[in-house]
């Protein structure tokens, strides 16, 4: 198994092999010990819904229409993308 060391100095970039060392170390302590994920139903009940509260136009499911989903969560999004909108930062990227 090749060191960070021997690994960094095999791509050309010897001094480099301590930020590497610490980026793998934090990587893969990321990856071992975060015991959480996104699930997507939750960026759909909260992003989508708080940009559709902010400019208009969006989809929603069928737990708002009929309105059984509080609106607390998306309405921070919501503010956040309203004030993007209103300094002229909406763009795609920044949403």
């Amino acid at each position: 198994m090749i060191g960070a060391r021997g690994c960094a100095r095999r791509l050309g970039w010897p001094g480099q092999a301590p930020s590497f060392a610490l980026l793998l170390g934090l990587r893969l302590a990321n990856a071992l010990l975060v015991q959480t994920f996104i699930h997507p139903d939750e960026t759909w009940q909260s992003l989508e819904v708080g940009h559709r509260l902010a400019f208009g136009y969006g989809f929603v499911t069928w737990e708002w229409r009929h309105a059984l989903r509080g609106f607390a969560h998306p309405l921070l999004f919501a503010g956040v993308y309203r004030a993007l909108r209103v300094l002229g930062l909406d763009d795609t990227f920044l949403i």
